[in-house]
């Protein structure tokens, strides 16, 4: 299962999609961690998405080709943002609590080993 973030209007939600093994219409849906039954026209043509069934419960929505905004019933609600979740990779902290790589030309890296190069001898 996917975990995307949703933020409207400023609130975020952490979302998990999960389509239903042998059904091309049924979702499992997971929202800040409920689980909501979700049922579309079609998986397959996202054109057919301007109905959906959420907790037995129909909604109209259009959802702009960007993702900047979402109508519900005729309410648009600006400010979207969706985020891949699982896409963020932080890198892991070395033990001299430097994250970031080394380069050859004394960067950051050689600094937290006792500081930048120095130049070679008669340079």
């Amino acid at each position: 299962m996917h975990k995307i973030g949703v933020t409207i209007g400023g609130r975020t939600y952490e979302i998990q999609v999960e389509a239903a093994v042998q059904s091309n219409t049924d979702l499992r849906v997971i929202v800040d961690g409920k689980t909501i039954p979700v049922s579309v026209q079609s998986l397959r043509d996202p054109e057919s998405l301007d109905w959906i069934l959420v907790g037995n419960r129909p909604y109209e929505i259009v959802l702009d080709r960007d993702l900047q905004w979402l109508e519900v019933y005729g309410r648009r609600y600006g400010d979207l943002t969706v985020s891949d979740l699982e896409a963020a990779v932080a890198r892991p902290t070395r033990r001299d609590g430097h994250s970031g790589g080394c380069d050859s030309a004394g960067g950051p890296c050689h600094a937290a080993r006792g500081g930048p190069r120095r130049p070679a001898r008669g340079a």
